[in-house]
């Protein structure tokens, strides 16, 4: 009494449909997706929903993994991950990167008020930089016990005036 009712344009059902295949309103029922245009998962010309996953066009896809791709995306709040991969350029807070560094303000190794961490060193503004190869510049270093192993080390004057003292071992020069 009163569970399927047609009014000549409408039909009105009340209760469970069960069908294994068929058409709504221009998506086709199978027994393993519901999709519109094409039955394919991924596929350009259609969305899909079913037992690969989920798909619009080949835009954004997951997958039955819960692998998901997508040619763009604006996500706000968190995002929690073990592994991010980027492999051409972008923004992380107030630091960029490219495929050869990681840079603030600039992407020149030594630049002043830059800093840069890459494939030429690593340097804060032009005052402190480390190249490549490990040569370091600075225009000031302090330390109350350092160690110098091995190589050498040179002490040059830009003033000429005075000729700073370095202690060695245990004599002053």
């Amino acid at each position: 009494g009163g569970k399927l009712k047609y009014d000549g344009t409408t039909l009105n059902i009340d209760g469970t449909v069960n069908a294994t295949t068929g058409n709504i309103g221009g998506w086709s029922l199978t027994s393993n997706s519901i999709y519109r245009g094409n039955a394919n998962w991924g596929n350009v010309s259609g969305m899909y929903f079913g037992v690969n996953g989920l798909s619009v066009s080949n835009v954004f896809k997951v997958n039955s993994a819960g692998q998901m791709s997508a040619t763009g995306a604006t996500i706000s709040g968190n995002i929690t991950a073990t592994t991010l991969t980027a492999t051409s350029t972008g923004t992380l807070s107030s630091w960029n990167f490219n495929s050869t560094c990681l840079y603030r303000n600039s992407d020149v190794w030594g630049t002043l008020n830059g800093s840069y961490f890459g494939t030429n060193g690593l340097s804060i503004s032009d005052k402190f930089k480390v190249d490549a190869a490990g040569n370091v510049t600075a225009n000031s270093l302090s330390s109350s016990n350092a160690n110098i192993t091995g190589g050498s080390f040179n002490v040059t004057s830009n003033s000429g005036v005075r000729e700073p003292f370095i202690k060695l071992t245990s004599q002053w020069f």
